[in-house]
């Protein structure tokens, strides 16, 4: 294992601790995680979740405020990718 796998699976790990009380906020990290380089729309993101708009829509907050996820908006659609880029 390589310094920088070491260091990403320590982020991670950190980031698990993190929101581990957060259900909405680690789904919706483990879903961008799986497609780390894609852009979904906020319904896309919303009907993968299958729960509560309310509560998807405040954890895509918080983590767009943290810096983990990105928000996009082209020709009026509002987008979202993971935002860290390793």
């Amino acid at each position: 294992m390589t310094i920088s796998q070491i260091a990403i699976k320590g982020k991670l790990h950190e980031l698990i601790r993190e929101y581990a009380e957060d259900q909405y906020c680690q789904e919706i990290l483990f879903f961008l995680g799986r497609h780390p380089r894609t852009r979904f729309s906020h319904l896309t993101v919303i009907c993968v979740l299958n729960g509560s708009r309310w509560c998807t829509e405040q954890a895509l907050k918080r983590l767009t405020n943290a810096g983990l996820v990105k928000r996009y908006v082209e020709n009026d659609v509002t987008l979202y990718s993971l935002g860290v880029d390793e």
